[in-house]
């Protein structure tokens, strides 16, 4: 695995946010390999993963400790999808808030414009 690669020049809100919700979905395809994993790991403990042979001499008490372990995994797994939802609306939010930011800055530009000309009138 490859470390991450920063810029090292500044870069602008816009591109801080399409960064962050490209880790996001960074980190959720990283999340669905594990479960993939996981789900393989359980069909061969079951004995119905096609390319290999059933284990022999599984117990009850074996494909339970095995379960268990599958639903911890899992657990840990919903726990950081939750993380990374918050942490997507906020990038989301943000996004949002940057786009009223431009419109306000737009609107504000046209009335200073409009003052302009008016004192020109007067004058």
């Amino acid at each position: 695995m490859s470390l991450p690669v920063f810029p090292k020049e500044k870069i602008g809100r816009k591109n801080a946010i399409n960064q962050i919700l490209s880790s996001i979905a960074m980190e959720e395809l990283a999340l669905s390999h594990i479960i993939n994993a996981e789900g393989e790991k359980l069909q061969f403990v079951l004995g119905t993963l096609k390319e290999c042979k059933p284990l022999e001499s599984q117990t009850i008490e074996q494909v339970l400790q095995v379960n268990q372990r599958e639903k911890d995994m899992l657990d840990v797994i919903i726990s950081k999808q939750i993380v990374l939802k918050s942490k997507m609306q906020s990038a989301l939010a943000a996004s949002i808030h940057e786009d009223e930011d431009e419109n306000e800055d737009e609107d504000g530009d046209e009335d200073e414009d409009e003052n302009e000309d008016n004192e020109g009138d007067e004058g």
